[in-house]
């Protein structure tokens, strides 16, 4: 057996694209067929521009005042992710690959000392296939930790805004059971009260006529400054504000281009704001 039969055995080789069935002919069956799970709809600009939300895609279409054609538009996150930083994934990636190989070869403690068992070819070959997800299991990890700890906060948000006289976040609500998503939520608890943080809107969409984009924003917010130094170099008071949670370790150019979007589309449809 070749090196690339075994890639072909155990999955290391994808085998082309999949085959879809050619969608039914006629118009309308063939709109129905594509578009079928666009069901959310938003306007903005006051009523005069609707765009349509197809989760299973995760796609916004613009809907043609004219005709109703649906013509799909950009994302926020998408194209705030044009930006090159493989110079830090590709080692990252690297390094968690090497990690969960260790993990995997098995060992024996032989006159006191560890070593490899034997293996065949393809019993190393496995392991290698296996340890090359190592990078994605860590993204979608993290996707899932980052995901319960937004879905806290939207929650915790949307009560203060309903139930509290000044729109803030007493504490916490429908915290989830991993026990990293807690420590997520509560660093923005934190933050929201070192920052007397007053919460005007939760999970709003926004959309740029002029570039044709559109996203959600996780909050809209007034906000004061701290008192250290180090996060809030002057002073400020009442500061409407973008907020946008991430879960990351490390602060990315891509965040603070993403929130430009926001502000950027907001701008355009009310001005100043």
């Amino acid at each position: 057996m070749t090196f690339s039969d075994l890639l072909q055995k155990h999955g290391g080789i994808d085998s082309g694209p999949a085959e879809f069935p050619p969608a039914k002919s006629g118009g309308l069956e063939a709109f129905v067929q594509k578009f079928g799970g666009v069901t959310e709809e938003y306007t903005f600009y006051n009523g005069t521009v609707t765009l349509r939300f197809d989760k299973e895609s995760w796609t916004y279409f613009l809907v043609n005042a004219e005709t109703g054609n649906l013509e799909p538009q950009n994302g926020v996150t998408g194209i705030t992710k044009i930006i090159n930083i493989s110079d830090r994934l590709v080692p990252w990636s690297a390094k968690v690959m090497g990690a969960k190989m260790l993990r995997l070869i098995p060992t024996e403690i032989v006159d006191g000392v560890i070593r490899i068992k034997p293996l065949t070819f393809e019993e190393f070959t496995v392991i290698v296939l296996e340890a090359k997800s190592a990078h994605k299991d860590k993204l979608d990890e993290a996707s899932d930790t980052g995901g319960l700890a937004h879905t806290c906060l939207e929650e915790s948000i949307r009560y203060a805004i309903q139930n509290d006289p000044e729109k803030k976040v007493r504490q916490l609500i429908n915290l989830p059971a991993d026990e990293r998503a807690v420590n997520a939520a509560n660093s923005a608890k934190n933050w929201m009260d070192q920052h007397n943080v007053r919460w005007v809107v939760t999970e709003s969409k926004v959309y740029s006529r002029k570039h044709k984009y559109a996203g959600t924003t996780d909050g809209l917010c007034l906000v004061d400054s701290c008192t250290d130094e180090a996060c809030c170099r002057a002073p400020f008071k009442d500061r409407l504000s973008i907020a946008d949670w991430k879960s990351s370790n490390y602060l990315s150019i891509g965040y603070l281009m993403q929130t430009a979007a926001y502000l950027q589309a907001m701008m355009e449809e009310f001005g100043n704001v």
